[in-house]
């Protein structure tokens, strides 16, 4: 009994923190102003309302005596009460302008522009009040409704997680099995399988992020941008940061200002994944960017304190330092493919450099770049000396069975090489065989040799696994004959 009550304890509570957390948000001042002030007999008090963007206003008015509330544009207060002696009324009455009372309510509204509203205790105009003595008065301003309540994006995403997560639940208490049965489902199935088996799930996490963000800030931030938006949506701005704004050390990491500064920073985080990811796997990945990302922000303190940085590119050249530094060692070392597999360094010399030059490019943060290379440096050199650089995988070194050729990948897919370089015989990675369990390796080799690639096989291998007729391919003459058409 106990067991039960402890278990259904925290998710009460946890559902009711969520609850209360959320009230302190029902209510909302939406009060702009309150003004109390004393007229004399004879005498009238201007007040102009102008709001930002032409924004309207509801208008409150109590007095402890009858006086005349004139509602004027702009044009009417200039010609009768902006002069020395005040000219004869003109004014709306149109309903917004009220004589001889004590209380006045009306609501300006969005778009209408400036007006001045006059509290007169004078003898004008005629039908008015009758003044005598001092009154009182007491204004207040109130914002409109639609000025207050402000669409909120993460209100949004929030809707979009939780919401469909709700009416399963709700469809899963009437009818149960309905969520056990969709998780079954044939689709989820081979959606989970390709997450599972994906080489680059970090990779791609991350390129959807950044995207998302970006096109968030797009469509709900204002057309013309300035220091504060970037602020709002994550930027970095070493003032921000020393007045106390710390989180934005990181997140910046997840801000771009434009198109081509997220497509660059996000088609150089794929080409370095495919390399990084599968050899240190996704958490491990995850932690060297934000490792170099963070290094690379704490530099970029040193520039103006209203200078916006932001971007992946300190994540991206802490991913050229992790390569760089791995290729150095096996420099200083004379070992071959110990520390650094990847399999074309002339690509990323040439990257590299590209990269570099970009970083001299006025508006973009050079120490920023600096700063993620260091990490990736310092990240490779830390795990050297502690012991936990992975060691070359099978599936990361591909070699001649022919020759004393051996040749760093990934993926034997990405070099688009079926035959050694040096003698010309068919390259096959050391896992070949388990990507095709049920066929031997003469089957596979058959293939290759017609000039079948790799990817090409799998997806002939799936169809084939997919319609059950694996074994009517088993004959290596059949293989040839597949191969041929």
């Amino acid at each position: 009994m106990k067991k039960i009550l402890a278990g259904a304890l925290l998710p009460t509570m946890l559902i009711l923190f969520i609850l209360i957390s959320g009230f302190s948000n029902v209510s909302a001042s939406h009060e702009d102003g309150h003004y109390a002030f004393e007229i004399e007999e004879g005498y009238f008090y201007p007040m102009l309302l102008s709001q930002p963007n032409d924004e309207g206003v509801e208008i409150l008015v109590t007095s402890n005596k009858n006086i005349d509330v004139l509602l004027l544009t702009p044009e009417m207060y200039e010609s009768c009460c902006s002069g020395t002696e005040m000219q004869e009324y003109e004014y709306l009455k149109d309903g917004s302008s009220v004589l001889n009372t004590d209380e006045y309510s009306y609501v300006i509204e969005n778009g209408v522009g400036p007006r001045y509203i006059i509290f007169d205790y004078t003898s004008e105009p005629s039908g008015g009040a009758n003044p005598s003595g001092i009154v009182s008065v007491e204004v207040t301003l109130l914002e409109l409704p639609e000025n207050v309540f402000e669409f909120h994006w993460q209100n949004l995403v929030m809707s979009l997680i939780f919401f469909p997560l709700s009416l399963l639940l709700v469809i899963e208490s009437i009818k149960p099995g309905i969520v056990s049965g969709l998780m079954r489902h044939d689709a989820t199935m081979m959606l989970k399988n390709q997450l599972l088996n994906n080489r680059m799930p970090m990779t791609y996490a991350l390129i959807f992020a950044n995207t998302l963000f970006f096109v968030l800030r797009t469509i709900f931030s204002p057309e013309e941008d300035n220091l504060l938006e970037y602020m709002e949506w994550g930027a970095m701005a070493s003032g921000s940061v020393f007045d106390g704004n710390i989180f934005s050390i990181l997140t910046a990491n997840f801000f771009h200002f434009d198109l081509m500064h997220l497509g660059g920073n996000m088609f150089a985080i794929y080409i370095l994944g495919r390399y990084i990811e599968p050899k240190f796997g996704p958490m491990r990945y995850l932690g060297i960017l934000i490792a170099g990302g963070f290094v690379a922000s704490l530099l970029s303190l040193f520039y103006d304190p209203f200078v916006a940085s932001g971007g992946a590119s300190g994540m991206v050249f802490c991913a050229f330092g992790v390569v760089l530094m791995e290729w150095f060692l096996d420099i200083i070392n004379s070992t071959k493919y110990k520390y650094c597999q990847w399999h074309d360094m002339q690509w990323f010399w040439g990257t590299l450099i590209l990269n570099v030059f970009i970083s001299f490019v006025p508006g973009v943060s050079l120490l920023g770049h600096l700063g993620g290379l260091i990490g990736g440096i310092g990240i490779i050199l830390a795990m050297v000396t502690l012991g936990t650089h992975p060691v070359p995988r099978k599936d990361q070194l591909i070699n001649c069975q022919n020759c004393d050729f051996s040749f760093p990948v990934v993926e034997i897919a990405e070099t688009e090489l079926n035959n050694c370089p040096k003698c010309g015989q068919m390259l096959i990675a050391g896992n070949i065989e388990t990507r095709f369990p049920g066929w031997p390796i003469e089957i596979i080799q058959a293939f290759f040799e017609k000039g079948w690639t790799e990817n090409q096989l799998a997806e002939y291998y799936q169809e084939q696994l997919e319609g059950h007729k694996l074994d009517s391919i088993s004959p290596q003459d059949k293989a040839i004959d597949d191969s041929e058409e």
